[in-house]
């Protein structure tokens, strides 16, 4: 019996094992693939890009205009990333440019006031 006690009152001195996060929880509590969300958002992505490959592939079945699940012409597919990419090229293009004309500026400025 006093082995016993001495037994149970010896494993509450040990230090615990983890010393930077609780023992109830696991690495992998934190890390971003354990969110549910993120499987949602791969599904969604999936799921978005088969909707575009077979809306862009229609034309080539003889299916264009028979589903109503696509409602626009194939031909859009095509113009939509088009255009979506000369719009993102040009903000970028702009800011990277005024990025640039506003760092000479203040070069010119400072070789003024060096004088």
């Amino acid at each position: 019996m006093k082995n016993r006690e001495h037994e149970h009152s010896h494993r509450h001195t040990v230090a615990p094992v983890f010393t930077r996060a609780q023992p109830h929880q696991s690495v992998s509590d934190h890390a971003p693939s354990s969110h549910p969300h993120t499987m949602n958002r791969f599904v969604l992505h999936i799921l978005a890009f088969i909707y575009y490959a077979v809306w862009l592939l229609l034309p080539i079945f003889d299916l264009e205009g028979r589903w109503a699940v696509f409602p626009f012409p194939s031909i859009y597919a095509v113009y939509i990333p088009i255009v979506l990419l000369l719009i993102g090229f040009t903000i970028i293009g702009t800011f990277v440019g005024v990025l640039l004309l506003r760092d000479t500026e203040d070069e010119t400025m400072e070789a003024d006031t060096k004088r």
